[in-house]
């Protein structure tokens, strides 16, 4: 399991929110840009908790069809539609006494919001096809890449439902931030994909340390991540120079002569665009069908 790396004061922030959050059950709500550590805090909270022995269950709810996801949280009985060839169990039910993580909650449509929040006040749910409810006890942990008292503004998401989570919150900043975070994220990675047996780990070199630090890392962690991956893979020497950290970091961010897609991640074209993160891979996903 990765952990929480970094010097800055925000760093010390997260770690203590992390202790604090452990200590009960209360919903949390954490909100910031897609690769700062959203889904590592969450895991961390559950495996820190009362409930670290009961199952930690994902869902991206900007994955799934708004026809899906009734039956993927719910679950059903068989022959309760077509293709229930078995009862099948519901996320919720299989996060029973443990926690529900409900990622990317801001693509969830504002009808099954309305589900969500009356299930997590009744502490039951029905499955497709059930006469009678379940009653679950679970703790939810929800996370979003955009500002949720925006979308309240903007009638895309519920207010009920966002009091319903937001009891403890906590927004995580992105690396350009708190730069002083940057290197030991780096170092920690690089030391963790290069150290084997036989050798020392590499290490970057003073000039290659002010290249990652003056970088954007619009990706942030997640960003940094895959640079240390194409760096081990490529770079046999001990010490990894500036140049050759130029040579593998993303620049599509800093291109100021590319356009504007390929300077922009998937949820920042989402908010260009006005659309969804959802709406958008569907429509991506259409114009490739179609180029076909």
């Amino acid at each position: 399991m990765d952990k929480i790396i970094g010097d800055s004061d925000h760093t010390t922030e997260i770690k203590k929110f992390i202790y604090l959050s452990s200590s009960n059950d209360h919903s949390v709500l954490l909100e910031g840009e897609s690769g700062t550590g959203k889904d590592l805090i969450a895991t961390l909270i559950h495996n820190e908790s009362g409930r670290a022995n009961r199952n930690f269950v994902y869902l991206n709810c900007g994955s799934l069809p708004d026809t899906l996801i009734e039956s993927e949280l719910f679950g059903y009985l068989k022959g309760s539609f077509t293709g229930a060839l078995v009862d099948r169990r519901g996320l919720i039910e299989q996060a029973n006494n443990g926690t529900l993580y409900l990622d990317e909650i801001e693509s969830m449509n504002l009808k099954f919001q309305a589900t969500l929040l009356h299930v997590l006040e009744r502490k039951q749910i029905t499955k497709i096809g059930a006469t009678e409810p379940t009653f679950i006890d679970i703790r939810v942990i929800a996370a979003s890449n955009e500002n949720i008292k925006q979308l309240i503004a903007k009638g895309s998401f519920r207010k009920d439902l966002y009091y319903r989570l937001n009891v403890l919150n906590f927004s995580i900043k992105s690396l350009r931030e708190r730069k002083e975070d940057i290197y030991p994220i780096a170092d920690y990675y690089l030391k963790k994909l290069t150290s084997t047996t036989d050798s020392d780990p590499k290490k970057f070199s003073s000039a290659a340390i002010k290249v990652l630090e003056n970088h954007s890392w619009y990706g942030n962690v997640r960003e940094i991540i895959n640079l240390i991956k194409r760096l081990a893979v490529y770079i046999t020497a001990d010490v990894i120079e500036d140049s050759q950290v130029k040579q593998f970091i993303d620049t599509e961010y800093i291109n100021s002569d590319s356009n504007l897609t390929d300077r922009l991640t998937i949820t920042e074209l989402a908010k260009v665009l006005g659309i969804s993160r959802k709406t958008l891979w569907e429509k991506k996903k259409k114009l490739i069908e179609n180029s076909w």
